[in-house]
């Protein structure tokens, strides 16, 4: 999936000023973002989270780091079910596989009213064998919309997350104390 877009958007930080990093909390991915891509409204940023096939192209997530030198970067992408009318996920690709590690619940307020507005699954990336990774180099929160904020006349809706991949080395953890 070779476009322009993507590169000219990951590799100026998705069109922020300099010394601004896109970091929304777990609410706003959802309600500003997620919901919005679901149900074709525009979204705040339209840069900022990146259309990918994450679970599907292998290489171009990783290609779109290499290309940015960022540490954290967002994705829209679609999920695929393992069997057609199953309900589990199939996050293999190529080179790996996404192993699940927890899943939280998220939450916002109707007025008074505490709802579920959706999930947040948490996966570290497992290198098949004979590839060149290092295990637990990659992280990945995959954000998902309750059912009750999925469009009932779109039954695709669901299968929309927001990814946000996290690159795991020495360097990120250098850039995040320097500062102590």
């Amino acid at each position: 999936m070779e476009n322009n877009n993507i590169v000219t958007c990951s590799s100026n930080n998705g069109g922020l000023p300099v010394g601004v990093r896109f970091d929304p909390t777990d609410y706003e991915l959802l309600v500003n973002y997620l919901f919005n891509k679901v149900h074709g409204n525009p979204l705040p940023c339209a840069t900022s989270i990146i259309d990918c096939d994450v679970y599907g192209e292998g290489r171009a997530w990783k290609r779109l780091f290499e290309e940015s030198e960022e540490d954290t970067l967002y994705f829209f992408t679609r999920l695929k079910k393992k069997h057609g009318n199953g309900k589990r996920v199939d996050r293999v690709t190529e080179w790996g596989t996404w192993r699940s590690q927890n899943d939280k619940e998220i939450y916002g307020y109707n007025g008074d009213q505490k709802v579920k507005i959706g999930g947040k699954r948490s996966f570290s990336f497992i290198p098949k064998n004979g590839v060149q990774e290092r295990r637990g180099k990659w992280v990945m929160h995959e954000y998902r919309l309750d059912d009750c904020l999925l469009d009932d006349q779109n039954n695709n809706s669901w299968r929309y997350v927001v990814c946000r991949i996290i690159k795991k080395s020495k360097r990120t953890w250098n850039a995040r104390h320097d500062d102590d």
